[in-house]
């Protein structure tokens, strides 16, 4: 054989491969997109931990807004007080943090506190929640309570993501009882999430998260809402 057509052949053996290539790397990504916890629902996830982190005089004065591009959650307060207070915690709290961000997938390096918005967002929520009271009470289902979520089956893909967050916290070697709440958190936004899906509420146009209460003309969900507010602000106080 001439080295021409051998080299030619060797091309068109390269060719004929690369698309196994290309099949392994798209079963790969719908792996792990069926099997990993969704960013999304990771971040309110971990907003919604803090509630069970912070001392009890803070949980009333504090509000988890977002969790950044720097692996930072960050959190609006009342006043300078609140967060001078808290910052004295911050090493504590990003401790008590961290565990349930490892399990999720999450890397937490800090916490920042947002000193300016705590009153004014407090407000549009407030105003939002209204306005939706008043046109969607009757075409919405109100959210469920926990006794209603959790005596419902989850469905296969939820329930793998239950299990795959279980082994990761056991290959974490967490207390009992961080491992207890920490599932329970997940497996409450799961359900949450599934109910949704079935009662078919409306997903945010930047996301895709559903909630009952959308924000503004480009119907975003709350998270999106406030990093776009936030945006058009100062940049967050530290």
């Amino acid at each position: 054989m001439r080295e021409s057509d051998a080299s030619s052949q060797n091309r068109k053996r390269f060719r004929r491969r690369k698309p196994s290539i290309t099949s392994i790397s798209t079963v790969l990504t719908q792996v792990a997109g069926k099997f990993g916890l969704e960013r999304r629902m990771k971040e309110h996830a971990l907003m919604s931990v803090w509630f069970d982190v912070v001392d009890e005089p803070f949980k009333n004065c504090s509000r988890p807004l977002f969790y950044d591009h720097d692996g930072n959650l960050v959190v609006s307060v009342r006043d300078a007080s609140v967060a001078q207070e808290l910052s004295f915690q911050r090493h504590e709290l990003v401790k008590r943090l961290f565990p349930f961000a490892r399990a999720i997938g999450l890397k937490i390096n800090g916490v920042r506190f947002d000193l300016k918005h705590f009153r004014e967002l407090e407000a549009e929520s407030s105003s939002a929640e209204a306005l939706l009271s008043r046109q969607n009470e009757k075409i919405l289902p109100s959210l469920p309570e926990d006794d209603q979520l959790f005596s419902q089956e989850l469905d296969d893909e939820s329930s793998q993501e239950l299990s795959q967050l279980k082994e990761n916290l056991q290959a974490a070697g967490n207390s009992h009882e961080i491992d207890a709440r920490i599932m329970r958190i997940y497996e409450r936004e799961l359900r949450l999430k599934v109910w949704k899906e079935a009662n078919a509420l409306p997903g945010c146009s930047a996301c895709g998260y559903r909630e009952r209460r959308l924000f503004g003309e480009q119907q975003l969900c709350g998270h999106c809402h406030i990093i776009k507010r936030l945006s058009s602000f100062n940049k967050v106080e530290d």
